[in-house]
């Protein structure tokens, strides 16, 4: 990792910029879950830490519309287990 990086990762959460729709700030950052978007008290998990660092104003609003639209982790079915134990059969 470069001297550079980890600067900027230290100083997450940085403010993305103003959401189009109502101007309210758009935040990224490092959170418990992984890397991050949020506008006020909602959040959308980004999928690499890259995207944290690089993530520009116009991509988070199709990801808040995504997660508004039912995407995201709330949105998504549930994985088959991977091993059923013989008392769950």
């Amino acid at each position: 990792m470069t001297h550079d990086r980890a600067i900027k990762l230290l100083s997450l959460p940085r403010e993305v910029g103003p959401h189009p729709e109502d101007q309210e700030m758009v935040l990224a950052g490092l959170g418990r879950y992984g890397p991050y978007i949020q506008k006020g008290k909602t959040y959308v998990n980004l999928p690499g830490i890259d995207d944290v660092l690089e993530i520009g104003s116009t991509a988070p609003s199709t990801l808040f519309e995504e997660k508004k639209n039912g995407g995201g982790r709330r949105g998504r079915q549930a994985q088959a287990p991977l091993k059923e134990s013989a008392k769950a059969r």
